[in-house]
């Protein structure tokens, strides 16, 4: 199982040369399965940059939402496959907000938003809601499972776990998490996701706060790399990236907080976009 990290940036697009290294879109995750399975977590603007790399056969595709600010909406409208007939895609995603992930869809889609609305499209759309949280749900997509649980951010929001137990590879996308104000239930769900069937091999974490800004930032849905590191930590988890970079830290700024986190866990890094990881291993373009 391959994962793609198509955009690590959060809240909004970046486009100066000073932001080149670690990238300037926002979230979006490609996974491909031993067997050609394709999901998407997210359609941040980092979908965009990944679209050479997306298989152009007709075979279907699920799209994981872990939740609906528009950073991780911005690439749907211009998504080419959902202007194409025979090219199936599933988009499975929270009830959050009083809003089934349908509604959700129709509603960015709306006009004047968009000339075309979701009944337009000529893509083979379907919809399907997360339903309620229990630690023994799974979902089946070939030869992938797909766990989930809660997490806090205003509004909710949901991290996923992608197993491929015929490789023993396994991933964790974690997204928009403010892990200093989780509750002791949150916690417990979320380590179990960590650890359930076992230690997850790779996890992608919200570091968009700094150790020093965060008071500035309480309530704003987001977690620091410590936090990151302190979770790995407890749970046995092989690789860290921190992903959703703040906007105004430039590749300059980024490479010195990757310094400091890897002097406390070495294993550790910042996500950059485009990079490719096989298991907890990186691979090279």
């Amino acid at each position: 199982m391959q994962i793609t990290l198509g955009g690590v940036r959060g809240t909004a697009v970046v486009t100066n040369p000073a932001f080149r290294e670690f990238g300037g879109d926002t979230t979006c995750f490609y996974i491909v399965g031993r067997d050609g399975e394709e999901i998407l977590i997210d359609f941040g603007s980092g979908l965009n940059g990944m679209r050479d790399r997306l298989s152009q056969s007709d075979r279907p595709m699920l799209a994981l939402m872990t939740h609906y600010h528009l950073d991780h909406l911005a690439e749907f409208p211009v998504f080419p496959r959902i202007y194409r007939p025979g090219a199936p895609l599933h988009i499975v995603g929270p009830s959050l907000n009083g809003k089934e992930v349908k509604d959700v869809f129709a509603q960015i889609m709306a006009a004047p938003f968009w000339p075309q609305q979701i009944e337009m499209l000529r893509g083979e759309l379907t919809f399907e809601a997360l339903g309620t949280y229990h630690r023994e749900a799974v979902m089946t997509y070939g030869g992938l499972e797909v766990r989930w649980c809660p997490v806090h951010h205003p509004g909710g929001c949901v991290a996923y776990r992608v197993d491929e137990p015929a490789t023993g590879h396994s991933l964790l996308v974690a997204t928009d998490i403010e892990w200093p104000l989780s509750t002791k239930e949150e916690r417990d769900i979320f380590l179990h996701l960590c650890r359930t069937p076992n230690p997850v091999n790779w996890m992608a974490f919200d570091g968009h706060c700094t150790p020093e800004n965060y008071p500035a930032h309480v309530n704003w849905g987001h977690s620091t790399w410590q936090d990151g590191v302190a979770i790995a930590r407890e749970t046995g988890i092989q690789q860290l990236v921190i992903i959703h970079h703040a906007p105004e830290l430039d590749d300059a700024a980024l490479r010195e907080l990757e310094r400091k986190m890897r002097e406390e866990c070495p294993g550790a890094v910042l996500g950059r976009q485009g990079e490719r990881y096989e298991g907890a291993e990186k691979v090279n373009p």
